[in-house]
């Protein structure tokens, strides 16, 4: 829990990789082997590597369920399964770590 909340400084509601109204944080879902392996990239026009609102030193974080992308139930902000505007409903964190430059 000491990685925070999901990165969001425009306080947007939650939202899709290619959503207009999102967290810089939102990258969308990975797929995963049945032996829970992934691997692939992603491009991100919000995240940023340096000036006022760089990730660098913050968290990135893998959830246990799909998000919702904020497409979701939103009834019940907190709870998960109806906290789609803040979570989209991504459930547990299952692993994380920290963003560094190399």
């Amino acid at each position: 829990m000491s990685a925070g909340p999901h990165y969001n400084p425009f306080e947007k509601k939650h939202g899709g990789a290619e959503d207009e109204e999102r967290h810089v944080g939102d990258m969308g879902n990975i797929t995963v082997d049945v032996e829970g392996n992934s691997k692939g990239s992603l491009v991100n026009t919000l995240i940023k590597l340096e000036g006022e609102y760089t990730v660098v030193g913050r968290s990135v974080m893998v959830h246990a369920d799909p998000d919702d992308c904020g497409k979701g139930d939103h009834s019940e902000p907190g709870v998960n399964g109806k906290t789609s505007h803040t979570t989209g409903n991504a459930g547990a964190r299952i692993a994380c770590g920290e963003i560094k430059l190399a």
